[in-house]
Parts: structure tokens; sequence; C-alpha cells
């Protein structure tokens, strides 16, 4: 059964370095492909349509929406955090993680 997924990641982590990630020049922006976790969440959920990216500040928001049974998967990355869990002024996690999991929540079996 397909589930929302929420990836909050820091690319300064060094204990846990984006796997796979490949940097690409899109239109004169640095774009962030492969993340092979979040591909592969994209994959067992059936997500057909391109991530929207929003930028805040030092958070990237990185959101595929609309795929299986309406559940969305997506990669929050906090530009200087390490492997810590983010807390203010970088970003309110836990807040964040309760937002994600209000406006995506559970799948109703079919």
């Amino acid at each position: 059964m397909p589930v929302s997924y929420l990836q909050i990641h820091g690319p300064v982590d060094p204990a846990m370095p984006y796997p796979g990630m490949v940097r690409e020049l899109e239109g004169g922006t640095l774009v962030d492909r492969n993340i092979s976790t979040v591909n592969l969440w994209k994959q067992l959920d059936h997500c057909s349509t391109p991530a929207v990216r929003q930028v805040t500040g030092s958070v990237a928001r990185d959101v595929v929406s609309g795929c299986s049974q309406n559940t969305t998967v997506a990669l929050y990355s906090v530009e200087g955090l390490s492997h810590d869990i983010a807390s203010p002024p970088l970003l309110d996690e836990a807040a964040e993680i309760w937002a994600f999991f209000a406006a995506n929540g559970r799948v109703t079996p079919p």
C-alpha cells in the first residue's frame, strides 16, 4: 500500500551523505538529482509527475504530489545542516513533519 514519505536531510551530513547525488546544471540552476531513497519511494508510490521545488531561506523543498492514492513524496534539504535534528532558525523540524503528515495523511485501503 502506498504511503506518503518525507525525508529531511542536510547536504553537509558527514555520517549520511546524499547517496547517489548527481549535481546538474539546469537552466542556470544547480539541481540535485538521483537521491536514491527518495527515488525508491517515488517508485513504490507510483509517482509520475516531476518534483516541484520551493526554496524558503535555507530550506529547499522538493515535493512530488499526486502519487498513487494521493500520496506525496518529499525531500527537504536544509542548507548547513549536519547530522542533527533541524531546529530554528534553520527549520522547525517537528512542526514541518507535523504539517506534512497532517496534509498527507493515512491512505485508506481500497
